[in-house]
């Protein structure tokens, strides 16, 4: 994935749309439910969804789907777990091409000073 994070040849255009929502207690809650409201955040769930492409210097490009959820907040650091989904690559052989109609989960870092770290895990990884 190594190759999307180079910022002087792969650009990121996108955008989020994040809400939230309250959490409600049921007496048919599971226990990963249980879990997730014992969590260090408050009693919302906030989630997002977005969309965009990634292009390259020479013009390749790639679409792609993400949806994600606040996990924890902590130190000044927010926490998302997420899906994406990148569409078919426009350029067949291109730089961007092994991303094609593949999927992955990822973790992202969002900074209070403006900053972000994604990590994302592909699958099929082949």
């Amino acid at each position: 994935m190594g190759k999307i994070y180079n910022s002087e040849t792969v650009h990121n255009i996108g955008y989020y749309i994040e809400e939230s929502k309250p959490r409600s207690l049921a007496s048919n809650e599971s226990s990963f439910d249980i879990q997730v409201n014992k969590s260090r955040l408050d009693k919302t769930i906030t989630y997002a969804k977005g969309t965009g492409f990634f292009i390259t210097s020479d013009s390749d490009r790639i679409g792609w789907n993400a949806y994600d959820q606040v996990y924890d907040y902590l130190q000044g650091v927010t926490k998302y777990l997420g899906l994406i989904y990148f569409t078919s690559n426009e350029l067949p052989g291109g730089q961007l091409s092994d991303l094609a109609n593949k999927a992955g989960i990822y973790e992202y870092d969002l900074y209070s000073n403006g900053s972000a770290h994604r990590n994302i895990w592909l699958w099929p990884s082949s």
